[in-house]
């Protein structure tokens, strides 16, 4: 994938039927006359045990960099980049790239091995992004030639054999991802024991071995959890374990795991070639596992032509990515990262009562009451005596105008007077549909015209003027209501938005108005933009409020 040529390229891999058995070392002995098999075997033990322990004590997946990424926008030919970094493969070799590698995709896609395949996918699916596949692998790769002995009359290839060996890599783009049935076994174990299976304080729903069938029944093939190593899709019931027998019942959890449901899913990478226990051959593996690593899945778009369409982002997914956390790590996640908190304790004895305290000062007046309904009326009273004559009032108003007499000719028309001064500006007009309006302040009118928790899904709870999505764009949601209208000069409109948090992080950004509503887009927490799942699982807390200009 990289421009630069790797010193591995300039040879390909060897390919014995069978090279020397890693489980055997050479036993020197006084007068043994040792060669290069015997050079070969013993390096075949010392590196088969690293690999053997790295592979089935440590695990795999990516260790430090490796990041996967893209180069694409207006004018820039798509290219996926893998940047430096390390990593140990299924089969246990230790793998170092650097340094940062990158391939063009629309020349990978256009290769006359690949050409039928896109095209195929094209047409059954052009709607659908064509999933392109980021893998890993370890290469030997033979190095700095010597002249050797021999005899006379070789050809020119025959004279030179190269002297070492140098750790190389291959990082390739497949339509297919690579096996990895441990991981995925290993993710819906541990996702068994994390959401199906209860501590508290009750009774426990069996015994251990009755957990551990309960345990094999999820896991093993034919049973609930159809193919081997995937969880039961619906399980019998969850499982509850007293918090104070719980120690005994995951220690047998993780003794299951450890003997009889990781053994099947371990691939099988190594040459099994040797001697049984009555000294007859064994012959070696028919085809053993392909040691390559997924590091990332494209979701590339295509056009009509089988290239990347450019009007559309190629996705990066790294979900499935096996990961391998260095042991410091772990150690300082288990003292100070995040957890769950534990089940509550029993109660305690009730202590004896204290001595009762001192009244303390009197609170504040509370306030008042509303007041209570008015009283019936009452009966009228008896009339009270005259009062005496008053003063002789002032004299009352002119009457009215007599009749208008008939109108005079009309007279010239005046010049036309001055402009006169601008009026204040009058009332916005209330909104369409339902609204809340606060009370008035420095002649502007605020009301609040839509508001809920929604999403692609639909809403939580009530909404206020049937707010919803309107549309969805990738990673760009579309939200309206009833009575909705663009701002202009005369009105504006604030939206607030809240992420309600479920199962990841996400970001809101504000996208604009439109004769269709308000448009808001998502990010991850990374700062790329929110894939399909993360879209469709997000829901939002959103306010909206218009409010008049000043008058």
């Amino acid at each position: 994938m990289s421009p630069t040529p790797h010193p591995c390229l300039a040879s390909s891999p060897r390919a014995d039927a069978c090279g020397p058995d890693p489980r055997k070392h050479v036993r020197y002995t006084l007068g043994m006359i040792l060669g290069a098999d015997d050079f070969d075997q013993e390096f075949a033990w010392l590196s088969g045990r690293d690999r053997w322990l790295a592979r089935e004590a440590l695990g795999y997946g990516t260790l430090a960099g490796l990041a996967v990424t893209m180069r694409q926008g207006a004018g820039i030919e798509p290219e996926v980049v893998v940047g430096p970094g390390s990593a140990l493969t299924p089969g246990g070799e230790l793998v170092r790239v650097a340094p940062l590698q990158c391939a063009q995709l629309n020349a990978w896609l256009q290769h006359a091995s690949r050409q039928a395949a896109v095209a195929a996918h094209v047409e059954a699916t052009p709607d659908e992004p064509l999933p392109v596949y980021v893998v890993l692998g370890y290469q030997a790769c033979e190095t700095d030639a010597r002249p050797i002995p021999g005899e006379p009359c070789r050809s020119e290839s025959e004279l030179m054999a190269a002297s070492r060996v140098a750790d190389g890599f291959r990082l390739e783009l497949r339509l297919a991802p690579p096996a990895q049935a441990e991981e995925d076994a290993l993710r819906g174990f541990v996702h068994t024991l994390s959401e199906r299976v209860e501590i508290g304080t009750g009774p426990a729903s069996g015994t251990v071995g009755e957990f551990a069938e309960w345990l094999r029944e999820l896991f093993t093939e034919g049973g609930d959890g159809g193919e081997e190593g995937e969880p039961a899709a619906a399980p019998i019931e969850p499982f509850v374990l007293p918090a104070d027998e719980a120690c005994g019942y995951l220690r047998e959890a993780l003794r299951l795991w450890i003997t009889e449901l990781r053994p099947p899913v371990l691939a099988d990478f190594g040459r099994a070639c040797g001697c049984t226990a009555d000294g007859v051959p064994t012959p070696p593996v028919a085809e053993p596992a392909e040691d390559l690593l997924l590091l990332a899945e494209l979701r590339v778009p295509l056009d009509a032509a089988g290239r990347v369409d450019p009007a559309l982002d190629v996705l990066v997914n790294e979900d499935r990515r096996p990961l391998l956390g260095h042991l410091r790590l772990l150690q300082e996640w288990l003292q100070c990262g995040p957890g769950e908190a534990g089940p509550p304790g029993p109660a305690g004895e009730v202590g004896p009562t204290g001595p009762a305290g001192e009244a303390g000062p009197a609170g504040p007046a509370g306030a008042d009451g509303l007041p209570g309904p008015a009283g019936s009326e009452g009966p009228a009273g008896p009339a009270g005596p005259a009062g005496p004559r008053g003063p002789r009032g002032e004299a009352g108003a002119a009457g009215a105008d007599g009749a208008t007499g008939p109108a005079g000719p009309a007279g010239a028309a005046g010049p036309p007077g001055p402009q006169g001064p601008q009026g204040p500006q009058g009332d916005p007009g209330v909104a369409a549909g339902r609204v809340v309006e606060l009370p008035p302040s420095a002649g502007q009118r605020m009301l609040i015209v839509a508001a809920g928790t929604v999403g692609v899904q639909g809403s939580l709870g009530p909404v206020f003027n049937k707010l919803a999505v309107a549309g969805v764009t990738r990673h760009r949601l579309l939200f309206s209501y009833d009575g909705y209208r663009q701002p202009n000069d005369g009105f504006a409109i604030v939206v607030k938005a809240l992420p309600v948090l479920r199962e990841a992080p996400v970001h809101v950004m504000f996208d604009g108005f439109e004769r269709g509503g308000f448009a808001l887009v998502l990010f991850d927490a990374n700062g790329r933009p929110a894939n399909e799942g993360l879209v469709a699982a997000t829901m939002l807390m959103l306010e909206v409020t218009e409010f008049s200009a000043p008058r």
